[in-house]
Order: structure tokens, then sequence, then C-alpha cells
């Protein structure tokens, strides 16, 4: 833009180059802030002007950034951590399911299980650039607890006590237990995983384990107790029956375990079986002598190997010298 008869020009571009042509084009390689002057001459003389620091050459961004964490359960919270370098003035995350955001340091939030690839691109006076992380981001699917309910006793004759344990066996594959929930069937119910409890009155109770892991899962076990009723106690001889009796074991249905009790009036060899409805014998239950009184014995649903039978009906029976009886009840599996 120089006035007058011009015959030489003379630039200096501030970075340590110069040009003599009338109209030139630099290209500056270092980001900095450059002096550009030009001297122009002719006949009339020479002139020069000076423009300091009118040059301002930006670094190109160099987009970089850093999540934690990388891994763990949904819903799983990530810090996404800008570590771009250059002057940046804009950031645009793409988390890879379908959310994006244009904070620098964004927290979020993957709910579903899945791989996610995430992507970031910033950009300023000096351009923009791009990075992708492909399959960076691993959400797993919480696995739920698993409860285990433990008893000392699943029956007796009121009042009962039993002691109860979630500790033995309740386990979470990927995390911990953190809540613990006994319900004992009586609407009473305790948060302890080791616990006691008396009940007072007689019936067959479901117990019911609930435990709650780390991430909200809950899985839970049961248990049955039965609290009896008996003015005596099995081979008590403060009160003697006056005749053999078989009673009709005690749930019926069951599962897992049922209780048979009886009576006898005189001192006697005593055996209880169980017998399948083909007749063959699945198990012994009682074989012994027996002074009179009454009794329970429990069955627990398995053969003579301890295993467990499958479900159906079943026959049992009482054999003394002078007394047999039979009765039949159903396991439920």
């Amino acid at each position: 833009l120089s006035t007058g008869i011009i015959t030489g020009w003379s630039w200096d571009f501030g970075d340590g180059e110069t040009s003599t042509e009338q109209n030139p084009i630099h290209t500056y390689a270092d980001p900095d802030t450059y002096t550009v002057s030009l001297r122009v001459s002719g006949p009339g003389g020479a002139d020069t002007e000076t423009k300091v620091d009118y040059i301002t050459v930006y670094a190109s961004p160099g987009a970089a950034f850093n999540p934690t964490p990388t891994k763990g359960k949904a819903p799983l919270e990530v810090k996404f951590t800008d570590l771009s370098t250059g002057v940046i003035t804009s950031w645009k995350w793409d988390f890879g399911d379908g959310t994006t955001s244009s904070e620098q340091n964004p927290t979020h939030t993957y709910t579903d299980p899945a791989t996610y690839t995430v992507g970031l691109t910033v950009s300023g006076p000096g351009g923009s650039d791009s990075v992708v992380k492909v399959d960076y981001i691993t959400v797993k699917a919480n696995q739920p607890p698993i409860a285990h309910a433990s008893a000392d006793t699943t029956w007796g004759y009121i009042p009962l006590t039993v002691k109860f344990d979630a500790t033995g066996g309740s386990t979470d594959p990927d995390g911990k237990i953190v809540k613990y929930n006994w319900d004992f069937g009586d609407g009473n119910v305790s948060d302890d995983s080791i616990t006691s409890y008396t009940y007072t009155t007689d019936g067959e109770f479901k117990v019911i384990l609930t435990v709650t892991d780390d991430n909200g899962a809950t899985d839970s076990d049961t248990l049955l107790i039965s609290a009896l009723i008996s003015g005596v106690e099995n081979g008590d001889l403060s009160g003697i029956p006056d005749k053999f009796e078989l009673s009709q074991n005690y749930p019926n249905p069951f599962n897992p375990q049922t209780h048979i009790s009886y009576q006898i009036p005189v001192a006697t060899q005593v055996e209880i079986k169980v017998f399948n409805t083909l007749g063959q014998e699945v198990v012994t239950l009682v074989d012994e002598s027996q002074m009179p009184g009454f009794y329970t014995v429990t069955w627990d649903g398995k053969d003579v190997f301890g295993n467990e039978v499958s479900s159906g009906v079943y026959i049992y029976q009482i054999r003394t010298r002078d007394f047999v009886q039979v009765k039949k009840m159903i396991l439920l599996r």
C-alpha cells in the first residue's frame, strides 16, 4: 500500500527471513508473535514502516485425554481429563453410546454393559485435531450376590432358639455384600449377618435370608423351621403314652425335610424305615431299643447313601415287637 514511485522493496518478516518482492507470501514455521517491517525506496528517497507484534502464529492443537476408570460394573461413572496441547477454545467428546459433551473435563456414566470407543476433537486458533480410542471403556454387567442361609437346628420344641448364619456361604462374585436381612417367618426380622431367634409359638416357619451387594442386586435363600409342641421331650418318662402311634409327618408335602413323630407305651426295639412305592427300602431312620415316651425323627429326603431322592410318594413305617403302622408322605422338589 506504499505511495509514490517505488523501485525497491525490502521486507523483514521478523523470523530471520526477508524478501525483495513487492507482494511476497511467507510461511511462519514456529508459533510466536512477529514484528514485520517494510522498507521501500525510489527516486524520491526511502521510507520504512514497522508493525510491532503484528503477526501471531498459534501452535496446532494436539488432542489427548485420559479416562478414569476404564473398566468396571454398570452403572460406571468415568471422569475424562483433557490432556490436549496448544491453544484450545472448544472440545467435542463422543462417548460411544450416543451421547456427547462440550465440556473440557466431563464426567459420564455408562448404564449398559458393552465396550465403548471414545473420541475427542479439539479446536483453536491453530486449527483442530482429533483422537479416537477404540474399545477403550469396558462396562460389565453386575453379577448378583449368592445367598446361603444356615441354621444350627431346623426343628425342636418351643421355646425353640435357632442360631442363623449368613456368612458361611453367602458371597458376591464381583464385589461385596453390604446388607443382610433375615425374615423369621412370623413377622420378625433382623439385619445381622449372624443372629439368634427364639420361636415361642408352634408352627412351620419359612425363614428367608436376603443379601444385597454394592450395586443393589439381591439374592435370597430359605430355610424351614419346625417349632413343635410337646409335653415330653424325646424319651422323657415324665409322660408315658398309653398306646403305640405313628403320626402324620409334618410338613406334608415337604421339601427339603420333614418330621415324623411317634409314641411307644413300653420299652421295645423300634424301627422307622422309608420305602418307595415299589416297596424298596430307601433309608432307615431309627433302629434301636427305646424307652416308653414321645419321639420325633427328621428325614432330609436322602437315601441311605446320602443322595437326594426324587419327588414322589413315599411310605414310612414303624415296627416294634408288638406293633406295625405305615403312612404315606409326599416329597416335592
